[in-house]
């Protein structure tokens, strides 16, 4: 049986190890076995849903840092059904960072399209 076989609702051997806390499991599915990081149950559940649920914080850092999963509200919702509040927390900051870090991008981006001299000059600066 391979890791990614699904049962009758989409649930594989990969969900299995998040669910169970297992890092040192995901990691070999995900690195050795080369696990698609991105599968989901039929509810369309995935790996940091399972592993929030474990309350495994450790696994869910690894999921993140390591194999660039993003956390989703329903990630945050999973941690919050198992009173997982460091989980939630951790997840939460880090939905914000990403939220701020493309704001700060598409700013960025928009400020460029703008010809530099239709800028306005910061008021300490003589015009």
């Amino acid at each position: 049986i391979h890791p990614e076989d699904k049962d009758c609702n989409g649930f594989t051997g990969l969900h299995a190890a998040c669910r169970g806390g297992n890092i040192q499991l995901v990691s070999h599915y995900l690195t050795n076995l080369k696990c698609d990081k991105n599968i989901l149950t039929n509810s369309s559940k995935g790996l940091l849903y399972f592993a929030c649920r474990s309350g495994n914080l450790k696994l869910v850092r690894v999921l993140i840092d390591e194999f660039n999963l993003v956390p989703v509200q329903g990630d945050i919702d999973g941690a919050r059904s198992v009173n997982a509040g460091s989980i939630a927390k951790f997840l939460e900051a880090r939905i914000g960072l990403s939220k701020l870090v493309r704001e700060f991008v598409e700013e960025a981006e928009r400020r460029q399209l703008a010809p530099i001299a239709t800028k306005p000059h910061p008021s300490f600066i003589p015009s």
